[in-house]
């Protein structure tokens, strides 16, 4: 019974000429999400400045006018389970550098910049990179 009623109401709505997909999906399945994907943070590179400090630089996602700051993540792991502290999700402008003080002499350590805009939106974290502090003098 239930598939001859389904066959009969597919039958009238390609008769009416109504979007048999979304159709389909407005009465028998979830309603379509639109979902918006977002660039990521390109071209992350570092460098040590010192034996406690460290420069990330990166280049912005390619719908830059979108983004109104960026977040970034430093751990002490490839794997970012283990964060420095203040630095998980840390918030720092809308620029596309950051310097890390107060590090640990000849330490590496792993970064990752997202960009975030007003509306909550998150881009993708970039491809995270690693740089290690120069020794104590």
């Amino acid at each position: 019974m239930v598939k001859r009623n389904l066959l009969s109401w597919l039958v009238l709505v390609t008769l009416a000429g109504l979007p048999f997909p979304g159709a389909v999906q407005a009465f028998y399945g979830p309603a379509a999400v639109r979902t918006e994907t977002f660039g990521s943070v390109r071209g992350l590179t570092t460098a040590a400045w010192s034996s406690t400090a460290l420069r990330f630089v990166w280049d912005s996602p390619a719908d830059r006018q979108h983004w109104v700051g960026y977040r970034i993540d430093v751990a002490t792991d490839r794997s970012f389970t283990h964060f420095l502290p203040g630095y998980q999700d840390r918030a720092v402008g809308n620029t596309n550098f950051h310097t890390v003080i107060g590090l640990s002499p000849a330490s590496n350590y792993y970064v990752r910049v997202r960009a975030f805009d007003t509306s909550g939106h998150v881009s993708d974290s970039s491809a995270s990179v690693f740089a290690t502090t120069f020794p104590s003098p």
